[in-house]
């Protein structure tokens, strides 16, 4: 008797071990896949970009290798744009933040208060050589518009610029 009593404790106690490896993995999971705690790449050189230099430079926008220092941490620019599109930080597949200096002759439809605020936009409200990140949602579906009687794309992409010295979203672009 004294043998069953044993291996009946033994084989509970492998039982409440493997439960309680069971609870700590999907808490461990949880948190590292919350919104606060959002798993990303950082990339800040040009020629390992996972952007479409051509689509981009197409769409008015041109990226260099920054040559000036950042004021926000690409972690800080990641929250800001996660606590500002959940939905998409959420359903991304993988978030990728990138940090260069903008160019951006196609835009140029910012606040009066981002206008006052930011050196890098021209007279002409365009941004000029901008220190900015890049964050890109990549693995969601995001339709996108188009005139009535068309077919609107699907985007499986969405990126948005964000100021990397006041962490200010600038503006956001799909093209893929």
């Amino acid at each position: 008797m004294k043998k069953s009593s044993i291996l009946k404790k033994f084989l509970l106690l492998g039982i409440v071990t493997a439960g309680l490896i069971l609870v700590f993995s999907y808490v461990v999971y949880a948190k590292q896949n919350s919104v606060d705690n959002i798993k990303h790449q950082f990339v800040s050189d040009i020629k390992k970009t996972t952007h479409d230099l051509k689509a981009l430079e197409k769409a008015g926008n041109k990226l260099e290798n920054a040559s000036i220092n950042a004021k926000i941490t690409p972690e800080q620019a990641v929250e800001i744009v996660s606590q500002d599109r959940p939905d998409y930080a959420s359903q991304a597949i993988d978030i990728v933040v990138e940090y260069y200096q903008l160019t951006n002759t196609a835009f140029n439809a910012f606040s009066d208060d981002t206008k006052n605020n930011n050196k890098y936009l021209s007279k002409d409200g365009f941004l000029e050589k901008a220190p900015c990140y890049i964050v890109s949602f990549k693995g969601i579906t995001r339709a996108g518009k188009a005139p009535e009687g068309m077919q609107a794309p699907i985007f499986h992409e969405y990126n948005v610029v964000i100021d990397a010295d006041s962490g200010d979203i600038l503006f956001s672009l799909a093209y893929r």
